[in-house]
């Protein structure tokens, strides 16, 4: 196009946005340039992403309102100038106005171009600082890192370390390590102990009674009387227990009655069981009744298995015959308490290695792990499951590395067990660890058993 002005006046267009950061105050846009308030945000990375995208965002908005304003500037300039070409066209100046009105509305539409383009690019722009702030959210979130290499080869099981195994005291009940001390006070590691003795002697006097068929069936808890009572001391009174069949110490830590323990195995008239439904709303309904009314609804009354127990007042859910059902339960309920305000209850699950082995243990780990539920699964890995040992479970690393392998055939011999019952039995470890802290002696020993059979019998 000819004409009298310099092309690069129609050809190139700069716009600079100048801004400053600064620590402290507001970000404001102050005479044309962006004041950026800092604020120091150590490591958090995610705060500093918000800082980010505010900046890029407000910039981009900035510099789009100014091209905007260009163009109602130049429209306005436009219409006055197209107005007078139309009442004049004899005029002597009509050529030069014709001339500038073309160079009006062409630098408007490259103005609008700009425009369009410039909100492209940033929209670009933020999308890109988006997944890249999200790739690094999910890298550190991430429960393992990625690992990569460049050589192809058949991952060995028996070549990868296996998961140690943690542990405070030797198989004498010395502590390895002094600062692992747990330093326990004296009351709370005499109820351990004393629970602990309790639970091995009324193993024995139930285990003595199924073999006289005064009981139909018994399950003991010969060398877990630790994982039980350790476990539950751990916890607060309020969380959930799920059971299977060898966590009798949790509800004996928690004060259940030695008495019911009785009746729930004998299935007599004051096995107290589990409270029926309509109990339970009556309790909902009518605040004013005493809680403790539950426990003297003997509704059991020898309606399920012995070793079955189950205690509302003890947050103790009804032990189910069907291995594993309790893992998906737990965590369902778990998740329940994720979805309640000002919940700060966790679901605790105990089953063993056998349990480990189902279907619905996968099911249950996956939906904690995806759904981030508030369960402890609390795996006792006896080797045996009952009748069948691990080595015919699974391959691998225990149930951390679990893997395909089932069987039928196992023994387990008499001399195995009084070997461990000798060599590394929990009570005779924590019996040693207070007597060193001078909380107990033979005297007191002999006073406990004599008055736990005579409670139990």
């Amino acid at each position: 196009m000819e004409g009298p002005y310099d092309s690069s006046v129609t050809m190139e267009e700069q716009d600079t946005m100048p801004f400053a950061v600064l620590e402290g105050g507001e970000t404001v846009i102050k005479h044309d340039r962006f004041i950026l308030s800092a604020e120091k945000h150590g490591n958090d990375h995610r705060k500093f992403e918000n800082v980010l995208e505010r900046f890029s965002l407000s910039q981009a908005f900035a510099a789009s309102v100014k091209v905007g304003v260009w163009e109602t500037l130049l429209n306005d300039l436009a219409e006055p100038l197209s107005g007078t070409t139309k009442v004049g066209p004899n005029g002597g100046l009509n050529g030069r106005l014709d001339y500038c009105e073309e160079l009006v509305k062409m630098v408007d539409n490259m103005l609008a171009l700009r425009h369009a383009s410039t909100l492209e690019w940033m929209i670009i722009v933020l999308i890109i600082i988006e997944v890249v702030f999200d790739v690094l959210h999910y890298a550190d979130s991430s429960p393992t890192k990625a690992v990569f290499t460049e050589k192809l080869e058949i991952i060995d099981p028996d070549a990868s370390p296996a998961i140690p195994i943690y542990r405070v005291s030797d198989m004498e009940g010395n502590i390895i390590d002094k600062s692992s001390d747990p330093n326990f006070d004296k009351e709370m590691s005499l109820k351990i102990y004393r629970d602990m003795t309790q639970l091995s002697i009324m193993d024995r006097v139930l285990y003595d009674s199924q073999r006289q068929g005064r009981i139909s069936f018994y399950m003991t808890n010969f060398g877990e009387e630790a994982t039980h009572v350790g476990s539950a001391a751990a916890l607060k009174f309020e969380d959930l227990i799920y059971g299977q069949y060898r966590e009798v110490g949790v509800l004996m830590w928690r004060n259940f009655p030695l008495e019911n323990f009785m009746h729930q195995c004998y299935g007599n008239s004051k096995d107290i069981g589990r409270l029926y439904d309509v109990f339970a709303v009556i309790l909902h309904v009518l605040p004013m009744l005493p809680i403790v009314w539950s426990t003297y609804l003997h509704v059991g009354k020898g309606r399920q298995m012995p070793v079955h127990y189950g205690s509302v007042e003890h947050n103790f859910v009804t032990i189910s015959s069907p291995l594993t059902t309790q893992l998906p339960q737990a965590v369902g309920t778990a998740y329940a308490y994720k979805l309640t305000p000002n919940n700060d209850r966790v679901v605790v699950v105990y089953f063993g290695d056998g349990a480990a082995s189902e279907g619905d243990a996968h099911a249950a780990f996956n939906f904690a792990a995806t759904l981030d539920c508030p369960v402890i699964f609390f795996c006792r890995n006896n080797g045996y499951a009952i009748s069948t040992p691990t080595s015919e479970q699974y391959g691998g690393d225990g149930i951390a590395g679990k893997g395909a392998g089932y069987g039928l055939h196992t023994i387990r011999s008499h001399e195995e067990v009084q070997e461990w019952t000798d060599k590394d039995h929990p009570i005779k470890r924590f019996k040693h660890y207070i007597t060193e802290k001078g909380w107990w002696n033979d005297e007191e020993e002999k006073n406990w058993q004599k008055d736990v059979c005579l409670n139990i019998k």
